[in-house]
């Protein structure tokens, strides 16, 4: 129960990372719009504020593709865990770190359970993986201009993470 914990603990504070990302690749506008911004780390907060436009907000996975011609392209593909299930599953996390009585189960059925979450924690490991490993979100100029910011994590944790900016060319393409 304890390794369980500590796991959930980690997803928690990757779940507040990646929900603080939206607002820190849209910073200036935030501080402007939403002076709170500069404090808020809190899921739910976020959420709430972004409404409808957390989907573009949230990261866009992709891979990169040989052409012919020997340059590289950028594929897109679907999200392999939603907005909505990362958040979910932030809540599962919450719920737990923060059961309201620890004492209403007994110990072995708290443990009991363990399997079955540590299950789900793997599912979720491996999304989240996929999600992130080469991962394109967006940001804005200070005109409003969208943009977009890549992000290369590599393939195992010893890799470089490498993050640049696309460059607009003012005609704001998709």
């Amino acid at each position: 129960m304890f390794r369980l914990e500590s796991i959930f603990l980690q997803f928690r504070l990757l779940f507040e990372l990646l929900y603080l990302s939206s607002i820190v690749t849209r910073s200036k506008k935030y501080i402007r719009d939403w002076p709170r911004s500069t404090k808020e780390y809190q899921p739910s907060v976020i959420r709430k504020y972004l409404g409808n436009d957390l989907d573009d907000h949230f990261p866009y996975p992709f891979t990169f593709c040989d052409n012919p011609d020997g340059s590289k392209s950028i594929n897109f593909f679907d999200r392999p865990v939603s907005e909505s299930d990362v958040y979910s599953f932030f809540n599962k996390c919450h719920q737990f770190l923060h059961e309201p009585n620890p004492y209403k189960k007994d110990w072995k059925t708290r443990e009991a359970e363990c399997p079955a979450l540590t299950k789900d924690c793997e599912e979720m490991l491996k999304n989240l993986w996929k999600l992130l490993q080469n991962h394109y979100r967006v940001t804005e100029l200070d005109d409003g201009e969208k943009v977009g910011l890549i992000c290369l994590m590599g393939p195992d944790e010893t890799s470089e993470v490498f993050i640049a900016n696309v460059i607009s060319d003012g005609k704001e393409n998709s």
